[in-house]
This record gives C-alpha cells, structure tokens and sequence, in this order.
C-alpha cells in the first residue's frame, strides 16, 4: 500500500507533506492490517509521473534524503509498520524521479539502517 500521498525527500514543504501524509496512510494501514507501506523519492502524479520531475540528485540532498527517511522508519516503528523504498524505472515509466535507481535505494538503505 502506498506510504505517503504527497511530498517528497528534500525539500521542507515536501517533507513536511511526506510526513504528514505518511500518517494518514499509516492510520489507513492500521485499519486494513497492512504491514508494508510504500514509498518514492518524490510525489507522483495519477500518470505515475515525478509530480516535480528532476535530472539529478545535489550531494546535499542525500544527507536529507536519509534524514527524512529515518524519521519515515521511527513513525513505521512507532506503530508496528514498515516503509520501504522503491526503486522506479526511469527509463521507461518514471522518468525525473529521483533516487529511483537501485543503487540508491541501497544507498540510502544503507545509510538510514532501520530494520
């Protein structure tokens, strides 16, 4: 199911979106019993496209990225949920999106550590 319904890693109002919508989702999760809530690097719009599309990552960016998401797996924890990073596929359905390559998701796996 998915894990947020807008924002994105990086940006503060995007952030705050991703949060906050990360709660909604987890009270929708709590009712349905799901243990797995979804997430991206960006918002995507109803064509599965970066609502905010982007031709790369700045360096800072993924120490926020991280950060935002180890504050993504406390709210999972915190109610017995897990959020999962997916990958996209930008060279055919999602293009611009960003940290949507395996090797990033890894990356930022890593460096968040959360079961």
């Amino acid at each position: 199911m998915t894990g947020y319904l807008r924002g994105d890693l990086t940006t503060p109002d995007g952030i705050a979106e991703m949060l906050a919508t990360a709660e909604q989702s987890l009270r929708m999760a709590e009712l349905i019993d799901v243990p797995r809530l979804n997430l991206h690097g960006t918002g995507l719009d109803p064509d599965g496209l970066p609502v905010r599309p982007r031709g790369s990552v700045l360096p800072h960016e993924w120490d926020i990225a991280a950060d935002t998401l180890a504050r993504l797996a406390a709210l999972g924890e915190r109610e017995g949920r897990i959020f999962t990073l997916e990958n996209l596929n930008t060279a055919v359905d999602h293009p611009g999106s960003p940290f949507a390559r395996a090797a990033d998701t890894l990356r930022l796996g890593r460096a968040v550590d959360s079961p």
